[in-house]
């Protein structure tokens, strides 16, 4: 990917490093600026198989015993056809004459991990925090391949009620700030329910205005799986920090982590039998 786009001589790849052991405040990352967080997610924006062409095998093409001509070597031995001394199923013509459809049983989201959607959704938490965290950073860009509001708007929602985010004032990018193909893409964040989220989270949003809800959900981008725009469930939102306010806080010797530890115990990890 890097060799396709040009970029060998400009990027580092930093393999089999951990995202959250970097040090955010280290001298190494301090002219880090941006940040394009894509965590692990449940991928449930991903098609399901159904959705993929169906298989069609070629007729049988295999000769009969009765087409071999006896004596001219092909498929005979001394002038006596061969036998199999396998066993074969008994194949009749109308088998023969038709394609075979080997549909692929399909993959549905409908019997959901809530445990591992949960821990997915704190480590996706945890992750935002520590890119709110970097130094210099003025910009950072979350996205998933999820269709689930608890992986996509409720972990925003939680990012943003964080100590590190509102001790470092981050905010979301609104939709008049976006590029212009972002800007004028359709399809905006879900409906959120805060039902079953930390207290302080929900309060939080209870507490908002239905201006500042609309603006929330029109700063989150999402993509529709299987609709018209042929695109798989995707969604990405963008996080700010104004220029003035990042002056100021580093004039003032702003800039802490925040507590980051006080989240370990919601993430606890994935099973030795999960990828993430």
């Amino acid at each position: 990917m890097l060799d396709r786009a040009g970029a060998q001589g400009t990027v580092k790849v930093l393999a089999k490093h951990d995202f959250l052991a970097l040090d955010p405040q280290g001298k190494r990352f301090s002219n880090v600026t941006h940040l394009l967080l894509d965590p692990s997610c449940s991928g449930s924006g991903i098609l399901d198989r159904e959705d993929l062409p169906t298989l069609v095998l070629p007729k049988d093409t295999r000769r009969r015993v009765e087409n071999f001509k006896v004596g001219d070597g092909s498929g005979t031995r001394n002038g006596v056809p061969k036998s199999s001394k396998k066993r074969k199923r008994d194949i009749s013509p109308q088998d023969l004459s038709k394609d075979t459809e080997v549909n692929t049983p399909p993959t549905t989201s409908s019997n959901i991990d809530t445990d591992r959607l949960q821990r997915l959704s704190n480590l996706q938490t945890r992750m935002l925090e520590h890119a709110f965290a970097f130094r210099n950073a003025s910009m950072v860009t979350y996205s998933t391949c999820s269709i689930h509001a608890q992986e996509n708007e409720v972990v925003v929602l939680r990012a943003l009620n964080s100590t590190v985010a509102r001790g470092r004032c981050w905010r979301l990018l609104r939709r008049g700030e976006q590029p212009d193909g972002v800007r004028v893409w359709p399809h905006r964040g879900d409906e959120l329910d805060v039902e079953g989220t930390e207290g302080a989270v929900k309060e939080s949003w209870n507490a908002t205005t239905v201006e500042e809800r609309s603006g929330f959900r029109e700063a989150c981008i999402r993509c529709r799986p299987g609709g018209a725009d042929g695109t798989i469930g995707f969604f990405v939102v963008g996080f700010v920090r104004d220029p003035k306010t990042v002056e100021e806080l580093e004039d003032a010797g702003s800039g802490a982590n925040g507590d980051m530890e006080e989240d370990d115990e919601e993430w606890n990890g994935f099973s030795a039998d999960e990828d993430g």
